[in-house]
């Protein structure tokens, strides 16, 4: 795994890296849309201040899926209103176990969150967010496309070369239905980039 370095990758996405994830940010005109918030409140915040933001100014937090390394550093967005898949809740709520063990399921640190539905389209100030379920990683995991142009996958897939791969084995809950979604967001052709959670990212116009 070769997460990114805490940077500004273009001029409206910059990356936190928390530990062995990022997380990712996109500026529109009333504030920033998190994807993800990290392993670790302190590290996102030392990121955050690194880039120059506040947590304050964090207006929506879009969730790929639950695991720790995606979702620890919630606490830090007060303000902000979270979104996630809507077969993700069953991840949370410890009705599914995570690696056959409920010890890995933790609740997100609020109770205030929104479901959401494939295909769903959210619309942000002025940014349009379509979200498309992904499962196989874990079974709510959601990949987004911000603008029509930017795809962000979380742990859907990784990036090997430069090349789109399946992610590690033996952190997929249903291998079959992983590989379905990884040809899912290959045929989304209008993306330009696409960023992960661990792999950094792909420039489709290079």
């Amino acid at each position: 795994m070769k997460p990114l370095k805490t940077s500004q990758i273009i001029k409206n996405i910059s990356c936190v890296k928390t530990g062995i994830a990022n997380f990712y940010l996109y500026k529109y005109s009333k504030g920033y849309i998190a994807i993800d918030c990290g392993s670790d409140t302190k590290k996102a915040n030392k990121g955050l201040n690194k880039l120059g933001i506040s947590p304050e100014n964090i207006t929506h937090v879009l969730l790929t899926h639950s695991d720790y390394d995606h979702v620890k550093g919630l606490p830090l967005f007060t303000k902000a209103a979270v979104y996630m898949g809507r077969g993700e809740e069953q991840m949370i709520n410890k009705t599914t176990p995570r690696f056959n063990t409920f010890k890995f399921n933790k609740p997100l640190a609020t109770k205030e969150y929104n479901l959401l539905l494939d295909t769903e389209e959210l619309l942000i100030g002025d940014v349009v967010v379509f979200c498309i379920a992904t499962p196989g990683h874990t079974p709510g995991s959601m990949t987004y496309l911000i603008d029509n142009t930017y795809l962000f996958s979380g742990d859907a897939l990784s990036i090997k070369k430069g090349k789109i791969e399946p992610f590690f084995s033996g952190f997929v809950m249903d291998y079959f239905e992983h590989l379905k979604s990884i040809k899912k967001i290959k045929d989304i052709r209008r993306a330009k980039m696409i960023f992960t959670g661990h792999h950094g990212y792909k420039n489709y116009e290079k």
